[in-house]
């Protein structure tokens, strides 16, 4: 079963691929040609190139919206007519949705299987049994998800920049309430693998500076960094900061900084206090000052 699924899956691809290039090489030809028949100068050489990132982008997009609609299959008899989730009977709309996602080489159209509920009265909202299988992210792939949070998380991004730079890279059209979307989707799968991450990272910065050359000790130096923001329309102001703990090397070289929790006035419920022991903590906090043979960088 298996061996003959994969047979006819790199048939369809080798067939779909020999008519995309097909088409890409009647497309790209011409377009060679004419460049080369024109004098040579910078705005030539300009359109000449970007066209040709154009073209190599919309070549990727071929192929990976035919490797995204694979995954629904064809034929809606191979699928049950009637399902149960959490107590509401579903049945299959038999036509496809098509559903719009962006990729990294631009939007692609997604045809997929729905179900909506047996009584058209119900208002439980239909749904994509496969949705999930692809990661998507607010009608994003992991790929372009992981660069519009890279985007975001730059200095100086703001909506509208982060905006302009996915459509001009990738050609894909993002709303504001899609990116919101897309970035509180990113917070809330990244979040729980964060504070394990930040462990790993500052026991490698402390490692680096241990082995590190100098006349000094190894710093681990704890501040915070944040930013002013203004509140519309009241216009006031308010400091969104995070506590920060940076590793500087014996040659009073700083390695990096490993960003932390935000300000809180408490403990939420589930949550220990800062200088409570616990599984994956680095050290103690000793209120009265630093640790032996710690530099207290506050007074010099």
């Amino acid at each position: 079963m298996a061996l003959s699924t994969l047979g006819s899956a790199t048939a369809d691809l080798r067939q779909h691929l020999r008519v995309i290039l097909e088409r890409f090489e009647a497309r790209l030809e011409p377009r060679v040609l004419t460049s080369l028949a024109q004098p040579v100068c910078p705005a030539a050489v300009f359109d000449w190139e970007n066209q040709l990132a154009r073209d190599r982008r919309e070549l990727g997009r071929d192929v990976i919206a035919w490797g995204y609609n694979r995954l629904e299959g064809g034929a809606p008899d191979a699928r049950p007519a009637h399902v149960q989730l959490e107590g509401t009977q579903y049945r299959l709309v038999r036509a496809k949705t098509r559903q719009e996602v962006g990729t990294l080489f631009g939007p692609i159209a997604r045809w997929r299987h729905l179900y909506r509920p047996a009584d058209r009265h119900a208002p439980e909202p239909a749904f994509a049994p496969l949705a999930h299988v692809p990661g998507l992210v607010a009608n994003t792939t992991p790929a372009l998800a992981q660069a519009t949070g890279r985007y975001l998380a730059e200095d100086g991004a703001t909506q509208r920049t982060v905006q302009q730079r996915v459509r001009d890279t990738h050609g894909a059209n993002m709303g504001t309430g899609r990116l919101r979307e897309l970035a509180a989707g990113l917070s809330e799968a990244m979040s729980a693998a964060c504070p394990a991450l930040q462990v790993r990272r500052l026991v490698e910065l402390l490692g680096q500076a241990d082995q590190s050359r100098g006349s000094r000790k190894p710093v681990l130096s704890v501040g915070r960094d944040g930013i002013t923001l203004r509140q519309h329309p009241v216009g006031f102001f308010e400091v969104a900061s995070c506590a920060t703990l940076a590793v500087f090397d014996r040659a009073g070289r700083r390695l990096g900084r490993v960003p932390g929790a935000g300000a809180r006035t408490r403990p939420g419920p589930h949550e220990r206090p800062v200088d409570a022991p616990g599984p994956g903590r680095v050290a103690g906090m000793d209120r009265s000052g630093p640790a032996a043979g710690v530099r207290d960088r506050r007074r010099g």
